[in-house]
């Protein structure tokens, strides 16, 4: 497979491992460094991925530089659930693309 890294998960134990591609060719051109174990399940890899601390106003701004924001109505409706919520009214698709 050409290009990035892989997370492999081991059929034995379901344990998650970091396979980066420059180092970790296990079993390739005479490589015996095996991929690095990150976490026993898939459970405690996805927990991983969760924030502990809120996003800055900044870092927001600075994640978003090049990106491309697509506004569909599923994510409308779910916004308008958050905004129904908090007692504001809902808004239209194209209100949304304004914002």
């Amino acid at each position: 497979m050409d290009g990035g890294d892989l997370l492999p998960i081991s059929k034995k134990d379901l344990s998650i491992y970091y396979w980066f591609h420059e180092e970790d060719d296990w079993g390739i051109e005479g490589v015996s460094k095996w991929p690095t174990k990150i976490c026993s399940n898939l459970k405690e890899y996805l927990n991983q991925l969760i924030l502990l601390t809120p996003l800055t106003e900044a870092e927001i701004e600075e994640s978003l530089k090049g990106c491309t924001v697509i506004i569909t109505p599923t994510f409308v409706k779910i916004k308008n659930d958050i905004r129904a919520k908090e007692g504001l009214s809902p808004l239209t698709l194209e209100e949304w693309e304004k914002n």
